[in-house]
């Protein structure tokens, strides 16, 4: 059995930092991207995190609707290997 839970959260849930924190060192920084720098959509995402036994995220799942396209979503995927 697994340690691990996901939790389907918003911006404004407890979570949305260590997420934020998440996909800036994993994502973001790494590839030279400024930090915050995909959160322009993220009121209007669906965030999916995975946290462990502590409550750290470990990973997350942004899905951004498309604004034009009501049958498409652009995704982000992150996990880190320390799970």
């Amino acid at each position: 059995m697994s340690d691990l839970e996901i939790k389907i959260i918003n911006t404004k849930h407890s979570l949305y930092s260590a997420e934020q924190q998440l996909r800036n060192n994993v994502l973001l920084i790494p590839y030279g991207l400024p930090p915050h720098f995909w959160e322009m959509n993220d009121k209007s995402s669906f965030h999916i995190v995975t946290i462990d036994k502590e409550n750290n995220v470990v990973g997350c799942l942004l899905l951004y609707p498309l604004p034009n396209e009501l049958d498409s979503v652009q995704f982000c995927l992150l996990y880190t290997s320390d799970a």
